[in-house]
């Protein structure tokens, strides 16, 4: 068999394209500078990128587009036949594929966190996909799509859909539980943002400081390994005797663990403090614990990563649904947005009424920007915010908005003053004409009373007491009749406090014992004397 020997000119040929290709690449840079320069890229060029991402981008060439239809075909017929695991593989597949997709990451997500959770026999397993869909947006879809006002609209969704007091989800109260559980083992009970943003950047600075290699040593004798590459979840979460009565080696304990929190936030749940510090400074300072400040915060972003975004497709649909997600994130911090106490079966939340001034003036962002929404929306946006800060005994904001709500509109049940407001608004859903109903709503009114201040939440307890006489006073004025029968006669406001208190004390004695319930009642009536609560007697 003759051998095939190449002519000159072939190899003239292929040391120019050889050499034309060396020289291109060196144009790549600025080729990608310019293109960012022209907004000719909807993200930034990945650096760094996985190698089967480059494999899968680049090795396939013209084949990718086929296999990426192919695949989706595939994916759409295993949706129709419930078969949601092997749906999120190819999933994953299609996103190495073309990770410049947002839809692909959405759709992903969403059986996990939607499809796949329901399926899954304990609570526990439901939250851990729940939680993997989130994930999945935040650590991959975003990473690859820094600029999709989509992605963040809907990661922000997500957490508020599944998580929120007012999700459908049944599950909703254990999956809000375990999300404050993160955040609260990471901030420590800690309010201030600031202690982690003025927290060392690199590790270099906690190696500089003086003290950092005596504290080495002596946690070396403790068992305790403090390393760079530490992570959080292996920090130690209490401090040893020793080291405490050590002013200067806490100091350098405390700068250490800042840090690594700084790093878990920013790294590995893809968060900037610093924007969580303008939200705060901006609006008013949000529990980051719980998820609607959460919701609000991704919301923020897609607001505004939305003149940046290239979608061209329903991109009004998209700008009214990021609308809608930041007041309605804000709507939940103003409704349950000041934590109280963290249950064996959920998260007991009250009113933030710091945020009431924000929520007001970004409900007339969003009516300007959504016309939709109307101006009767905000009417009874404005009712809503009286009736609240009534019921927990903020008078003096109720009154402002009262006062806000007759300016703006007219209505006959504005003629009237807030107490008698405040009823007639309340009416609307019970029948002041019928006797046993007014009755029944002055009961629980009484057993919300009680429950309040067992609570703890005295503001509450006063506002719903001063509602019950006004409600109490405008039943005695309609059914009071000196031609009935006195077993007819309307009962006096100590009958319903009689009926509440049987109440608590059963539910008590149910939770707690006979005697313990006597005793926790008995703590409430001496921690609050000017009260004058009935005995569980």
């Amino acid at each position: 068999m003759k051998r095939w020997i190449p002519s000159w000119k072939q190899i003239y040929l292929s040391g120019f394209a050889i050499f034309f290709l060396f020289c291109a690449s060196h144009f790549l840079t600025i080729i990608n500078i310019k293109r960012e320069e022209y907004n000719l890229t909807h993200n930034p060029i990945m650096d760094n990128a996985p190698p089967e991402l480059v494999l899968a981008t680049t090795a396939l060439g013209g084949l990718r587009g086929f296999l990426i239809d192919y695949l989706w075909l595939r994916v759409l017929e295993l949706r129709n036949q419930g078969n949601h695991y092997e749906v999120i593989h190819l999933y994953n597949l299609i996103g190495k594929l073309e990770p410049r997709i947002p839809e692909v990451w959405i759709l992903n997500s969403s059986e996990m966190a939607y499809n796949i959770s329901i399926t899954m026999p304990t609570p526990h397993d439901k939250w851990r996909w729940v939680y993997k869909g989130i994930e999945h947006l935040r650590d991959h879809g975003l990473k690859y799509n820094q600029n999709s006002a989509k992605l963040y609209q809907q990661l922000g969704f997500l957490i508020f859909n599944k998580l929120e007091l007012n999700s459908m989800d049944v599950y909703k109260d254990y999956y809000q539980k375990r999300w404050f559980d993160i955040w609260a083992e990471l901030l420590d009970d800690t309010t201030d943002l600031d202690v982690f943003i003025q927290a060392p950047q690199q590790f270099q600075e906690i190696k500089n400081n003086g003290q950092w290699q005596q504290l080495l040593q002596i946690t070396k004798k403790l068992n305790i390994s403090l390393a760079e590459n530490m992570k959080w979840k292996d920090f130690p979460k209490t401090v040893h005797e020793e080291i405490e009565q050590n002013k200067e080696l806490l100091h350098t304990w405390n700068i250490f663990k800042n840090y690594l929190i700084q790093q878990r936030i920013n790294q590995d749940l893809k968060m900037d403090l610093q924007r969580m510090k303008e939200i705060d400074n901006n609006y008013c300072k949000l529990d980051w614990r719980l998820p609607a400040s959460h919701s609000f915060y991704w919301g923020e972003i897609a607001f505004e990563k939305m003149d940046k975004s290239l979608i061209k497709v329903d991109s009004s649909s998209l700008h009214t649904h990021i609308q809608i997600l930041r007041y309605n994130s804000l709507k939940q911090i103003f409704e349950y947005g000041t934590f109280l106490a963290n249950t064996d079966l959920r998260i007991v939340c009250t009113p933030n009424f710091n945020i009431v001034e924000s929520l007001d003036r970004t409900y007339l962002e969003v009516q300007d920007l959504v016309p939709e929404l109307g101006k009767e929306n905000y009417q009874d946006f404005l009712e809503h915010v009286i009736k609240t800060c009534y019921l927990y005994n903020q008078k003096e904001r109720a009154d402002k908005y009262f006062q806000k709500v007759k300016e703006k509109f007219t209505s006959p049940l504005y003629t009237s003053d807030l107490d008698n407001f405040v009823i007639r608004e309340i009416g609307r859903s019970i029948n002041f004409e019928r006797k046993h109903i007014v009755e029944n709503y002055i009961t629980i009114q009484q057993r919300l009373a009680y429950q309040a201040i067992l609570n703890g939440m005295l503001d509450h307890y006063n506002g719903l007491t001063r509602f019950i006489y006004v409600l109490h006073k405008q039943y005695l004025g309609r059914h009071t009749d000196i031609h009935l029968l006195e077993i007819e006669q309307p009962k006096p406001l100590k009958y319903f406090q009689q009926a509440a208190i049987q109440w608590i004390k059963q539910n008590l004695e149910q939770r707690v014992g006979q005697e313990k319930a006597q005793q926790v009642w008995n703590n409430i009536i001496k921690k609050y004397p000017l009260l004058n609560l009935p005995s569980l007697e």
